[in-house]
């Protein structure tokens, strides 16, 4: 594949995907809000703790599988906008 094969991304998809990266900017103020980690055996820890990895590696994969599936990485985005949204209500 050459490069100009690589570069076909519209300009919405790119905007979409820096917008996306808000999902990880805001992981300290989630942090902050959430309910204190001393329980030790709450499941919502490993949630909070997990899902910027989560959000990084989803956005990576959106970004990457948009030149042979659009379809795909269009899925990958709504399900980390609906991951961000799901993780508030913690």
């Amino acid at each position: 594949m050459t490069d100009k094969q690589h570069n076909n991304k519209p300009l919405w998809f790119k905007t979409i995907c820096a917008i996306s990266i808000i999902t990880v900017l805001s992981w300290p103020l989630m942090m902050q809000t959430s309910a204190p980690f001393d329980e030790p055996e709450n499941p919502t820890n490993l949630l909070l703790l997990l899902f910027p990895i989560y959000a990084v590696l989803s956005l990576y994969l959106a970004y990457k599988t948009y030149d042979e599936r659009p379809a795909v990485s269009n899925v990958l985005l709504v399900v980390l906008w609906l991951a961000f949204i799901a993780i508030w209500f913690i």
